[in-house]
């Protein structure tokens, strides 16, 4: 929020897009943030595309059959 708006530079950028897993790691291992980063993850986590990527993921499959090959 220090560059006038909820992202790293202000408005949404290509480095929000690459520290988006970095926030869904942060959320998985609960890890303890500042009140600022807190509300960074936040808003990527609201992020439509980022909302897209989650329901998309939990959707996919336990497994993959063509990753049971065997070498």
């Amino acid at each position: 929020k220090t560059y006038g708006g909820p992202y790293l530079f202000g408005p949404l950028t290509l480095a929000d897009a690459m520290y988006a897993p970095v926030c869904t790691r942060f959320l998985t291992y609960d890890v303890k943030l500042d009140d600022l980063c807190a509300d960074y993850c936040r808003s990527i986590m609201v992020w439509p595309a980022m909302e897209q990527w989650v329901t998309d993921a939990k959707a996919e499959p336990e497994e993959l059959e063509e990753l049971d090959v065997e070498f």
